[in-house]
């Protein structure tokens, strides 16, 4: 008798969690993304007590649900209604002025993180629309990623959509050149057939990387 595997899908609460790390990752650059990624593929958790990156301490065990009175399912909604606006996003622009309100595509899980992580920072405001776009950028990622084996035509849209923005993500020091450079010769494996043409533009999109001066010593 053959064996089969069944894969459940998970619950309300953990698909939360998963959210939550999407947004830390926005919060502090796409490196925690890159660790969260491998660490799920991997099939691991993240290390307990590891640090958010808007936080000067270890994470501590807190309730966001329970203080924005929202049930698991509530917020579970939300957060699918959430992604299904970043679908609707591929194409759009990045965001350049103040935010004043939430965007559809923000669930107000991910808003109360942005918000609090963006009081950090000198400029509020700027930092809350530099934020916000760097999720948008981590939903097009994960929704990529997903796509894998599915419907090429959108996979091929928001391949499109994220090798826009990469630069974007680097010059504001959410994503290293070489982690960039990678991600730029994935989406083009999906957006260029032929390997010279594929070749000479992963050499045109890496001119495009400008990392930010590194602060004085």
């Amino acid at each position: 008798m053959s064996q089969s595997t069944v894969r459940l899908n998970p619950s309300p609460t953990k698909k939360i969690v998963v959210a939550l790390l999407i947004a830390a990752a926005a919060a502090g650059g796409a490196a925690v993304w890159w660790s969260s990624a491998r660490h799920a593929e991997e099939g691991k958790a993240p290390a307990d007590g590891a640090s958010f990156p808007w936080s000067g301490e270890a994470a501590k065990p807190a309730n966001p649900l329970a203080d924005m009175k929202l049930t698991p399912e509530e917020a579970d909604r939300q957060q699918r209604a959430a992604a299904e606006a970043a679908r609707r996003q591929v194409g759009a622009a990045e965001l350049t002025g103040p935010v004043k309100e939430r965007p559809e595509f923000v669930s107000q899980l991910e808003w109360a993180v942005l918000q609090q992580a963006s009081q950090r920072a000198p400029d509020p405001s700027k930092e809350l629309t530099r934020l916000i776009n760097n999720l948008r950028f981590m939903k097009h990622l994960d929704e990529w990623r997903a796509l894998a084996g599915g419907d090429a035509k959108q996979r091929q849209a928001v391949a499109a959509q994220l090798l826009a923005t990469v630069p974007a993500r680097v010059a504001a020091g959410e994503m290293s050149k070489a982690d960039a450079q990678q991600l730029q010769a994935q989406l083009l494996a999906d957006l260029v057939a032929d390997p010279n043409e594929r070749a000479r533009r992963a050499e045109e999109e890496g001119r495009l990387l400008v990392e930010p001066p590194k602060p004085a010593a």
